[in-house]
């Protein structure tokens, strides 16, 4: 496991300076989604030997497949499949660099359909009336469990950033991108300076509609309390450095979102909060709301067109 050193303590230092300057999240998070103008979702999936544990590993490819059936059922109209979202998932772990689990890149919605490695059988309760029905769907699946060797998450922050600098490119005026990055450990191929420096170079990208969001999960080692949606470093464990880490490396989630996430720790918010997007120890049920967190904006913006 690599931490920081005292050599690099400068470094760091000047990051975290940087850092607290684009502090506060800029932008309106209000360019409309179209086919002409998507917006983009990134998944970064640790697949190293510790998300063996706890069912982990499964937990994560459940809950991705089901966000990304989801992102195909709202995005489906009277006229076909829109594509409204695009979709990259860079898993991390299963081999010495991190590799693009669907394609080396994004890809539309239509692609995305196409490309799936399996269906499984799922049930689906409803309720109508005071009853509860239950209806059985055949839903794709793009991500298997896979859990072996170290944690690469240096490398794919690296590839992340460069697939994303070039998609702004072609989406310049769009919805800015939301990245997810889910782990349950340190970095084993990059200093925790060196991850903060790349998350940071992650979130200094921009559309005209703002910065992009990365959101990320820690996923519960031990039977402990989850802490999701921080508002500051006080409510982390201070002897834990990793922890920590992941403050500094999220985004501050826009104002607009607020709401959501009060409806969902079930608190209100007060007016200028500042909301840190990441999840500590997260069990599933946490981390399923870190997902819906950082998508339901793009989701209800889609989910309103006709």
């Amino acid at each position: 496991m690599l931490t920081t050193s005292p050599n690099t303590q400068n470094i760091l230092t000047q990051v975290q300076q940087q850092m607290q300057h684009f502090q506060q999240t800029q932008g309106t998070y209000s360019a409309e989604i179209k086919r002409d103008q998507p917006t983009a979702i990134l998944l970064l999936i640790d697949q190293s030997g510790s998300m063996n544990s706890n069912q982990k590993a499964q937990n994560c490819a459940d809950a991705v497949n089901n966000l990304l059936n989801e992102v195909i059922n709202i995005s489906i109209k009277e006229d076909g499949l829109r594509d409204y979202i695009d979709v990259a998932v860079i898993g991390y772990g299963a081999e010495k660099d991190a590799q693009f689990l669907l394609e080396d890149g994004f890809m539309s919605l239509t692609q995305l359909t196409q490309n799936y490695i399996s269906t499984t059988q799922k049930d689906f309760s409803k309720e109508i009336r005071g009853k509860i029905s239950t209806e059985t769907k055949t839903v794709k699946v793009w991500l298997n469990a896979v859990a072996k060797n170290a944690t690469p998450m240096g490398n794919a922050f690296e590839k992340a950033f460069e697939v994303l600098e070039m998609w702004i490119k072609k989406n310049p005026n769009s919805f800015p991108p939301v990245v997810i990055n889910v782990s349950d450990g340190e970095a084993t191929d990059s200093t925790n300076d060196q991850m903060l420096e790349k998350a940071f170079n992650i979130k200094n990208l921009t559309t005209t509609d703002g910065q992009v969001l990365l959101f990320n999960c820690h996923l519960a080692n031990e039977a402990q309390k989850a802490i999701i949606f921080p508002k500051n470093r006080q409510e982390l464990p201070q002897n834990d450095k990793f922890a920590l880490l992941m403050y500094d490396m999220s985004s501050n989630i826009p104002a607009k979102m607020h709401k959501k996430i009060a409806n969902l720790i079930q608190e209100d918010i007060p007016e200028n909060t500042q909301i840190v997007a990441m999840g500590y120890n997260a069990d599933g049920n946490s981390f399923v709301k870190l997902l819906e967190v950082g998508t339901r904006t793009q989701f209800t913006a889609i989910a309103g067109k006709n």
